[in-house]
């Protein structure tokens, strides 16, 4: 205990991990307050749940080094909701409470923004703002000046379930934060904060085999059970199972968690736990208003689970995977999939909290899945005794660096000697690079900005953490060179990274956009980007000159007939479709793609390929200058302007 100063601090008792932390976000603050660019990066705490983040967060609102106005952040309503009744001291058995910390001596008030009235315009000296994300990326996409005048007052964003894979809306509304940020996570696993930058300095790490060795947590015990998909048969198993460990049926102080897959699947398992005779608590936020009044135990947001008459039995999707916490919760159910296993683990977080750090507790979990959960669980206990420091501070691009590092400089490979592939290295660009000659014909609208679309390419891959390097060919011509990395589809239960080289090339006409991703895809239509859809199937049909150096040799369409004994789709294909019988349905059938061969003295020789979503391709892959020259020239057509068919990129330089 702190000697009484009058602080909240010094009323409080905090375990020794949570001291550390403190510490370390307390000199990140301070580092703040001297010019340290925090404003630019993150401090990141990684407590196990039940390790007490709370508590840190209530003393970094109410007491941070040199803050005033703290906005803390929750990926959900319900965690929102109960931040809001820790901060404040109005929760029952909370921290506070337990600590004996009244709302009075609480000197910072605490505030829950619902939406976006509840946003001050000028926000008082000293508050403690809680919001989800959401509100905030909606104020800012659509009252931006409010947004920005509300950040402007605040001192420090707290951010809670920092590991929380955000909307790539999510993300630019992070990074325009522009203020010192503290993120509190139980589960981060490398590459999943890329939404900050994290200040390898400004890192705490409290392992779960850490906290579980103090008994700050529950020790996990994963017990097999039969697979069931009757949900009586289901509940009687888990309840069998349940009083096998602890001797009884679930009960308001000993409580039962059951995860289900759908809707429906909640429905079913509550009327199923109901018929057991015991009172139950359904969660789905898409239960109707007569749904909830035909059967009270279903419910959208929910209760406090620490009040004594609290159901024993509590059914969900996705309600308590986060956020809603309490001791009460000690065994755990799932029906159905559960899905990744960051879920899982963040599941089984729910029943491991062991607050008075009594010996021998132990936290059951149930495995239907033929031993998947268990084998989870333990690589989860072994990946979280090796992550270190470091580790949560590097992302996915620093790992795919280090790996291509480990290659020889120079190599013979392919039928030739080539030095290693380096995005940072001195590369000739226009003449190393060979993409395929095609790309999607993107309508412009008049707001269209061409920095911003830049900008859009840059966000994108930085939200999907790949490393990338981007190529001014001229004033209207583009190249971004990424490396792309996946796990092996071949691969279950291991890993096997497979890394690819892509590019992104794209050129600005008067009214259209040329766009290719060597990755697949485009932004067909993105109204923020003034992009209102793809060139019309139409115009694009002009590329193939009417001559007899042309021919069209193969054609997808759709049948208008929507008969139940009527072909839906079909391909033809042929040397040319010209020399051919027609089909008799053919008047009901509308053009999708078409391919053909041209071999028109101004144009490659090979094949053209349209399609409805404004792609237009040949067969045959090209220099960067080539490829983007090409692209002009088929759009001659689109445009009806003359273009420059010589060389148009003599060099190439980094923008």
């Amino acid at each position: 205990m702190v000697a009484n100063d009058g602080t909240l601090l010094s009323k409080l008792t905090l375990w020794p991990h949570q001291k550390a932390a403190l510490e370390m976000a307390q000199a990140y603050l301070r580092s703040a307050a001297r010019g340290g660019g925090h404003e630019r990066s993150a401090a990141l705490i990684n407590i196990p749940t039940g390790g007490g983040k709370t508590a840190l967060i209530a003393l970094l609102a109410h007491e941070g080094y040199g803050i005033r106005r703290a906005l803390v952040l929750a990926p959900r309503v319900g965690i929102r909701d109960q931040l809001y009744h820790e901060l404040s001291g109005k929760r029952k058995l909370g921290f506070f409470d337990k600590q004996g910390v009244t709302p009075k001596f609480l000197k910072r008030p605490v505030f829950t923004l619902f939406g976006t009235s509840d946003i001050p315009a000028a926000a008082p000296d000293e508050a403690v703002f809680v919001s989800t994300i959401q509100l905030l990326d909606h104020c800012r996409q659509n009252s931006e000046q409010l947004f920005h005048t509300f950040i402007a007052a605040i001192d420090i964003v707290l951010v809670d379930e920092g590991h929380y894979e955000p909307a790539r809306s999510w993300s630019e509304t992070i990074r325009g934060f522009g203020k010192p940020t503290v993120l509190f996570t139980a589960t981060p696993y490398r590459n999943d904060l890329r939404a900050f930058k994290i200040d390898p300095r400004a890192i705490h790490v409290t392992s779960f085999a850490d906290a579980l060795a103090q008994r700050f947590i529950r020790e996990v015990h994963v017990e097999p059970a039969k697979p069931e998909s009757e949900p009586a048969k289901f509940a009687a198993g888990v309840l069998k199972a349940f009083k096998k460990m602890f001797g009884a049926p679930p009960t308001p102080a000993r409580k039962l968690i059951v995860r289900c897959e759908r809707k429906d699947d909640v429905a079913k398992m509550g009327n199923a736990f109901v018929r057991k005779g015991l009172t139950v608590v359904g969660l789905h936020e898409r239960f109707t208003p007569s749904e909830m009044k035909a059967a009270s135990w279903k419910r959208r947001a929910p209760p406090d689970p620490e009040t004594p008459d609290a159901p024993p039995v509590w059914i969900h999707q996705h309600k308590l995977l986060e956020g809603v916490d309490g001791p009460s919760f000690r065994a755990l159910a799932m029906y159905g999939p559960l899905g990744s296993a960051r879920a899982l683990v963040q599941q089984i977080g729910r029943i491991i909290r062991n607050p008075t750090r009594e010996h021998g507790q132990k936290a059951l979990v149930l495995d239907h899945r033929n031993g998947r959960v268990k084998r989870n669980w333990e690589r989860f206990e072994k990946y979280d005794a090796s992550v270190t420091d470091k580790d949560l501070s590097r992302g996915a691009p620093d790992i795919v660096r280090a790996s291509l590092e480990d290659l020889p400089d120079l190599e013979y490979i392919a039928e030739n000697f080539r030095e290693r592939f380096d995005l940072e290295m001195d590369i000739d660009v226009a003449n190393d690079v060979t993409v395929p000659s095609s790309a999607y014909f993107l309508r412009l609208g008049n707001d269209f900005d061409l920095d911003k679309f830049i900008q859009s390419i840059r966000d994108d891959l930085d939200e999907r953490a790949l490393a990338y390097r981007s190529f001014k060919l001229g004033s209207d011509r583009f190249v971004f060179l990424y490396i792309a990395w996946r796990n092996s589809p071949l691969l279950r239960e291991h890993y096997f990274v497979e890394l690819s080289l892509h590019a992104v090339v794209f050129r600005r006409f008067p009214q259209c956009v040329a766009f290719f991703d060597t990755a697949g895809g485009a932004p067909l239509r993105a109204d923020d980007l003034a992009i209102s859809g793809p060139v019309g199937r139409d115009r694009l049909s002009r590329l193939m000159p009417r001559t007899a150096r042309a021919r069209i040799t193969a054609l997808t369409t759709r049948n208008a007939a929507l008969g139940p004994r009527a072909i839906r789709m079909r391909h033809t294909s042929a040397a040319s479709l010209e020399s051919t019988t027609p089909f008799l349905d053919d008047f009901q059938h509308r053009a999708t793609s078409m391919t053909g061969v041209s071999q028109e003295s101004w144009r490659p020789s090979g094949h053209l390929h349209n399609d409805r979503n404004g792609h237009n391709t040949t067969r045959r892959r090209a220099s960067l200058p080539a490829a983007l020259s090409g692209i002009g020239t088929r759009a001659y057509y689109r445009d009806g302007t003359a273009l420059d068919r010589g060389r148009l990129f003599p060099m190439a330089s980094p923008d």
